[in-house]
């Protein structure tokens, strides 16, 4: 007669092996998707706040000077310095910052100074 009252020690080992390599592959993707979250949501953030920035210039008073409106500000825990300069007949706005993965990210708008 067959015992079938239970799991043997091989059918346990096969499935805890298989856990085992499930896990060790996915973990690593999540942590991995998770880090490209805060970067992205980081990056989404200063580009907004960049934005506005840069259509306060063009129709607010700084037209003339926009170097005077450079400052740095911190966003989830990340330094990020912002800095602007009046070219010919546009005016660059860049913001500059460290990610989460330690590498120096920058983006740049470029606006046109409103028609008064």
């Amino acid at each position: 007669m067959r015992n079938c009252k239970g799991f043997s020690t091989l059918e346990a080992m096969a499935a805890f092996s298989i856990f085992l390599m499930v896990s060790v592959t996915i973990l690593p993707s999540i942590y991995f998707i998770k880090i490209e979250d805060h970067t992205l949501t980081l990056k989404r953030q200063v580009l907004s706040q960049l934005h506005e920035d840069l259509l306060e210039m063009s129709y607010g008073d700084q037209l003339e000077n926009p170097e005077q409106k450079n400052y740095h500000v911190i966003i989830k825990g990340r330094k990020i310095d912002f800095h602007f300069v009046k070219e010919t007949n546009l005016i660059e706005g860049c913001a500059k910052w460290k990610n989460a993965k330690k590498e120096i990210d920058e983006v740049c708008l470029y606006g046109y100074p409103a028609k008064k």
